[in-house]
């Protein structure tokens, strides 16, 4: 029902598969975090796709394949995802639109990043997410792309020039994407985290300047003081 776009038919049966979602692996000990079934019926009652436009238009096998997909995303069931994903990169077809590869390498990376214990994949998730930035760099998801991409180079690699190196692209690529001011304010701290007093003061003196209603300017400022 869902793939075919008839939403509150999806939601009755997203509704009856609620109660045999299996347990998690995890106690919320504060405030709630949806289930994956519970997202399905949220994405679903407001008759939006999980997938962006841009995604879901070329290639029908392709858009159903990434339909798919995401569902299973969302039901956290990220093997299975990871798989379609790949479905949809390896398709040959000649209509499979930059879009559809673009998100389908975004997606398999989201999947490589969240797989659990030895399975997770932060070399294969930085090279997706890479690959979803040169295959459609207009795209929507391009700029969060490029910004997890420098996130996995920071906080699993360790490196934080290279991290850096990506957020100062995307601030130049991207400026008025959700993820520029985040990537600014980022800047600053990896410096911080470095041990370069100099430069962290003057990426996150900028920031302040560039993004003064931005939602990370108070801890900037802190920052800003500690350094001081």
């Amino acid at each position: 029902a869902y793939l075919s776009e008839r939403p509150t038919e999806a939601v009755e049966w997203f509704e009856r598969a609620k109660p045999f979602e299996p347990e998690r692996s995890f106690v919320v000990v504060h405030g709630h975090i949806p289930t994956g079934i519970e997202r399905l019926i949220e994405a679903a009652k407001s008759g939006k796709s999980l997938i962006p436009e841009e995604a879901r238009q070329g290639d029908e096998r392709a858009r159903l394949i990434l339909m798919l997909a995401d569902v299973y995303h969302e039901g956290q069931q990220w093997e299975k995802s990871l798989e379609l994903a790949t479905a949809a990169i390896i398709d040959k077809s000649r209509t499979v639109t930059p879009e559809q590869r673009s998100y389908a390498y975004f997606r398999r990376g989201r999947n490589y990043y969240c797989l659990d214990g030895a399975a997770f994949d932060g070399h294969a998730a930085f090279n997706d997410y890479a690959a979803a930035v040169r295959a459609a760099p207009k795209a929507p998801w391009a700029s969060h792309a490029m910004f997890l991409a420098a996130n996995i180079q920071w906080n699993h690699h360790k490196d934080g020039q290279a991290a850096i190196r990506l957020w100062t692209q995307l601030c130049q690529r991207y400026p008025e994407s959700d993820e520029a001011d985040r990537s600014a304010f980022f800047i600053g701290v990896c410096y911080q985290w470095m041990g370069d007093a100099a430069r962290a003061k003057a990426a996150l003196t900028a920031f302040t300047v560039k993004y003064p209603h931005s939602r990370f300017v108070n801890d900037a400022r802190q920052r800003l003081f500690e350094l001081e």
